[in-house]
């Protein structure tokens, strides 16, 4: 933070500072107060607001009137036929994927799991819909009654023919797609390469600690091309010190889609991953439900 400072401006150094290392500042809060975070109470307020916004811009509201929407030039994010709720997040995956979050905190409960299921019908995030059937295939054994597991099955078939139908038009049904996902991984993989070799010696120790760096959508190649080996040693020992039973499977799905969008350095993403690391191993600390 201070070379930052000194090498590129105090307006610098906070934009990097606070835009991946934030989460530390709600960890030390939320060490001393966790009180003020009620798990099922975010659960239901965020969802109530994914739900309700994604009502409105399929209906009344144009989303390209929004502040949280790209501009009206960038088309690929506004559909005619079902527009994504971007939400609390600011970004359809970020919201997805933190709804997903907080649920793996709560009690397994049926309504929170439709609920949950809305949220992704509006969000139309295909990272949020994968962490979603990632909860679904670790609870698989509430379901107790063979006609839940029945019902799952023909929703995943009647998933498929939409995707068939819509994958050029709506959301996750594009994103869902093989030819989809190779072309991501053969993007990630094309930047990774890029980014890599236009760095200097120095730069791979320690980062551009440029806030121009923070941009894009492969946030860990941003965050490695801002702080370098030393920043993910940093990061990684900070995450892996605090991981417990409690905390372990949301932050491990934080991490894994941030391999795609900036969910742990978003700004809702910062506030549920520092209260995550504030639970401890040793304490018998109880959720908030």
């Amino acid at each position: 933070f201070i070379k930052s400072v000194l090498d590129l401006g105090i307006s610098n150094g906070l934009l990097v500072f606070g835009f991946h290392w934030g989460f530390i500042c709600y960890y030390l809060f939320f060490k001393e107060f966790q009180i003020f975070f009620n798990t099922r109470i975010i659960f239901y307020i965020l969802s109530f607001i994914t739900i309700l916004e994604g009502i409105l811009v399929n209906t009344i509201v144009d989303a390209k009137s929004l502040p949280i929407y790209p501009l009206a030039e960038a088309t690929t994010h506004f559909s005619s036929i079902w527009q994504r709720s971007y939400s609390f997040g600011g970004n359809a995956s970020v919201t997805g994927v933190l709804i997903i979050t907080l649920l793996t905190l709560l009690p397994f409960s049926k309504f929170r799991l439709f609920l949950a299921s809305v949220v992704m019908a509006f969000s139309a995030s295909a990272s949020g819909v994968i962490s979603f059937f990632i909860y679904l295939g670790l609870n698989l054994k509430k379901f107790w009654r063979w006609s839940y597991l029945i019902l799952i099955f023909f929703v995943g078939i009647i998933f498929y023919f939409l995707i068939l139908k819509f994958s050029g038009e709506i959301g996750y049904f594009s994103k869902l797609s093989i030819d989809y996902f190779t072309f991501l991984f053969n993007q990630k993989v094309g930047r990774a390469i890029d980014s890599i070799n236009s760095m200097t010696f120095i730069q791979h120790l320690f980062g551009s600690l440029n806030a121009i760096d923070t941009g894009g959508d492969f946030s860990f190649v941003n965050f490695y091309r801002c702080h370098g080996i030393s920043g993910l040693v940093i990061i990684s020992y900070f995450i892996i010190r605090n991981l417990s039973s409690k905390n372990r499977l949301p932050i491990l799905l934080m991490v894994l889609f941030t391999l795609h969008y900036h969910i742990i350095f978003s700004a809702p993403g910062q506030v549920i991953l520092g209260y995550l690391l504030s639970l401890k191993k040793n304490k018998n600390l109880a959720l908030n439900n």
